[in-house]
């Protein structure tokens, strides 16, 4: 096919998909709740997939059509689709959304206009129990475990209900205490296990199993796993939230914010993708839209630890530590965290806004740096919040330190894996998380010749040869966003 170029949408007539009124010419959408306008290369990619609409439309399809012999890379492309994505949630076009196809390419898809997120057909119980994943509160949701699983009793032909509850299981081992968690995982692999013998490719079942092993060095088996998923099942939510899960935590989170957005375009009330978000919109430079999911997120869910931490760390780490400190001030919207996470917060911000303010502060970084370092012992979302403390205060050499105890056990600051009473829990505690490393706060240690050599000790580095991708910070168009 010919590449389409500029031309052809200056001569394109106005047209309607879905809800959408779409003007090439004018590089204009209209729907329900507004309208917007889209770059000339955004509106190219649209206006493709639009004219083959329902059908999978390859990238490479895509590069030819809307780029031709221009030299490119996937960013563009990924950049394209989020601002196309971004555009039809902005103007509230509903029942339309851009699927992503594992390893093949992109679908416009218009479904009934004001459809719900995928679990609209569920029973009431099984609906609730998939609200708790939804919603990602870090605790077990134990009423809603024994609900459903009491609802399911007489329903053993319910592949679908069976895998939720699977699925809500094993985030309840994730956020169990030491005494539970062995139970938790019993349970949800008996669950899926049940919904796999009734119905072999259920898919949340399949998502529940690959899960439920940490992820943490286990990056190619969970790849392989969820990509055959999503063959069968495009639009299966738990699938893309694991697979964009998996993106950031082996550093692409340009692939990771396409997946992020689509999800956020079906289902506008899931907490559990809201904080993803921003970080990823700002790890891509995107600070309008970081911060405007920010609001959202804040708005909606004000004590949720998650989108609360990543309010913080957006803040402290855009040069707004002063705003960071009237987040801790506010009780009101502020989670139950250990005292002595949120004071060692709140000095991080005092530090940093002193530093903002010209001050000299050398001497009282020094030693926030090494509390810092002794905190990080204490668990592991301690570790988490001290490595990204001591980015931001540029205490490197004390980070790689932090990422040796947390990462590999090494050193004086090796640390625990297991929860404990001085270690809040906000996210997935149990399990080593390296999507931090991939945000902008850690971007002084991707510069660092340290960088590389810790990812190929903790194996990274034979995660990316192995699929022949390369992680956003070693892209040839990659820049570092503040």
């Amino acid at each position: 096919m010919p590449m389409l170029g500029l031309g052809a949408l200056a001569s394109a007539r106005d047209f309607h998909v879905g809800s959408l009124l779409v003007s090439p010419s004018r590089r204009f959408i209209e729907g329900p709740a507004g309208s917007a306008h889209l770059q000339p290369q955004a509106m190219l990619v649209f206006f493709c997939l639009a004219q083959h609409e329902g059908q999978v439309v390859p990238r490479h399809l895509l590069f030819d059509r809307c780029w031709g012999a221009a030299p490119v890379g996937d960013d563009s492309i990924n950049q394209a689709i989020s601002s196309v994505r971004h555009a039809l949630m902005s103007v509230g076009a509903d029942g339309l959304t851009i699927e992503t196809v594992p390893r093949s390419g992109y679908r416009l898809v218009a479904t009934t206009p004001g459809a719900a997120h995928p679990s609209q057909d569920y029973p009431p119980a099984v609906q609730r129990a998939y609200d708790c994943w939804r919603l990602g509160w870090p605790r077990p949701d134990v009423t809603e475990i024994a609900a459903l699983a009491d609802f399911l009793t007489d329903k053993p032909s319910d592949a679908g209900g069976w895998g939720v509850l699977a699925l809500l299981l094993r985030k309840a081992a994730e956020y169990a205490s030491a005494a539970d968690c062995a139970e938790f995982v019993s349970r949800c692999e008996g669950a899926a296990r049940h919904a796999l013998r009734r119905d072999p490719q259920e898919p949340t079942a399949r998502v529940a199993l690959t899960g439920l092993t940490p992820l943490f060095g286990n990056w190619m088996a969970a790849r392989a796993e969820l990509s055959e998923v999503l063959e069968s099942f495009p639009d299966h939510a738990p699938a893309l939230h694991d697979f964009l899960f998996l993106e950031m935590a082996t550093g692409r989170p340009s692939v990771a914010l396409p997946i992020t957005e689509q999800l956020l375009a079906e289902d506008h009330f899931a907490a559990t993708y809201h904080y993803k978000a921003m970080y990823q919109l700002w790890t891509v430079g995107r600070l309008h839209e970081a911060e405007q999911m920010a609001a959202r997120a804040m708005a909606l869910w004000p004590r949720h630890p998650a989108n609360w931490l990543a309010r913080f760390w957006t803040l402290v780490g855009t040069s707004r530590a002063d705003q960071a400190l009237r987040l801790i001030a506010d009780e009101d919207c502020r989670p139950t965290l250990p005292s002595a996470t949120l004071a060692s917060l709140e000095r991080t911000a005092m530090l940093i806004a002193a530093r903002e303010a010209g001050g000299t502060v050398d001497d009282d970084v020094i030693a926030h740096a090494a509390k810092a370092v002794e905190i990080a012992s204490f668990g592991p979302a301690n570790a988490v919040a001290s490595l990204q403390t001591l980015c931001v205060l540029n205490a490197i050499d004390q980070a790689f330190e932090v990422a040796h105890g947390y990462y590999l056990g090494q050193g004086s600051a090796a640390v625990p894996l297991r929860w404990n009473v001085a270690d809040p829990s906000v996210t997935d505690q149990y399990r080593r998380v390296t999507q931090l490393l991939f945000i902008p706060l850690a971007a002084r240690m991707r510069e660092d010749p340290r960088f590389l050599t810790l990812c190929d000790e903790i194996g990274l580095s034979a995660y990316w040869d192995h699929h022949g991708i390369t992680p956003d910070f070693l892209a040839p168009s990659h820049s570092l966003h503040a």
